[in-house]
C-alpha cells in the first residue's frame, strides 16, 4: 500500500473512532469497543468490489451506483452487519 493511501486510510479510521466516541459521549453512556485493525481489514476487503483488474488496496477503488462491484459490495456489507449481529 502506498504511504498517502495508508495514511488515508489511518485518517479514515481516527475519524470514526473519535465521532463514535464523542456521540456516544453527549449521549452519557460507554463508548463502543471498536478494534482498528478489525476495521483497517474490513475497508481492505471492501476494497475488492471494484479494484481495477490485478489491482491492490493501494491502487485505489471505483464502484459505480448498482454496477456489478457496487452490488457485490453492498452484499459484502451486508453480511458484516449480518454476522455482527
Amino acid at each position: 500500500m502506498r504511504r498517502n493511501q495508508k495514511a488515508i486510510v489511518q485518517i479514515v479510521i481516527v475519524f470514526v473512532l473519535v465521532s463514535a466516541t464523542a456521540a456516544v459521549s453527549s449521549a452519557g453512556v460507554a463508548p463502543p469497543a471498536i478494534d482498528a485493525a478489525r476495521l483497517q481489514r474490513s475497508l481492505e476487503d471492501l476494497s475488492v468490489f471494484g479494484r481495477p483488474a490485478g489491482g491492490s488496496f493501494a491502487d485505489g477503488v471505483s464502484r459505480f451506483a448498482y454496477s456489478d462491484a457496487d452490488v457485490a459490495g453492498r452484499a459484502f456489507v451486508m453480511q458484516l452487519i449480518r454476522s455482527a449481529g
